[in-house]
């Protein structure tokens, strides 16, 4: 496949699951075993590990919000470690569990949180 230019780089797998894997699976980790059959193991935490850690994040994300109601999606990321679009799913959560809503308009409105 290299000679035919098929692929990219070899061991480029490799290294994309390595940089790849902590940014879709908090603390998940990953196993290459090369023998007569490459074999590739990706280690994820439980489901309800996940659910905590999600919870987490959204009460942070309420607490940014008391704090700094004007708070933008960018801010958020930047000071909770995940990227604008995860916050924009946990924002979403919260909007859909009826937790938080957004008053006024796109870039000068506020949050307001409603518990």
């Amino acid at each position: 496949m290299l000679q035919t230019g098929r692929v990219e780089e070899v061991g480029s797998g490799i290294r994309n699951v390595n940089k790849y894997l902590p940014l879709y699976a908090k603390g998940g980790k990953s196993e290459f075993i090369e023998d007569d059959m490459f074999i590739t193991n990706v280690f994820l935490k439980q489901l309800e590990e996940q659910a905590t850690m999600q919870e987490t994040t959204q009460e942070k994300i309420l607490g940014l919000i008391m704090q700094r109601p004007s708070i933008t999606r960018n801010e958020i990321a930047s000071i909770i470690g995940l990227s604008p679009h995860g916050i924009k799913y946990h924002l979403d959560q919260l909007r859909r569990s009826k937790r938080i809503r957004h008053i006024g308009p796109t870039k000068k409105g506020r949050w307001e949180v409603l518990e």
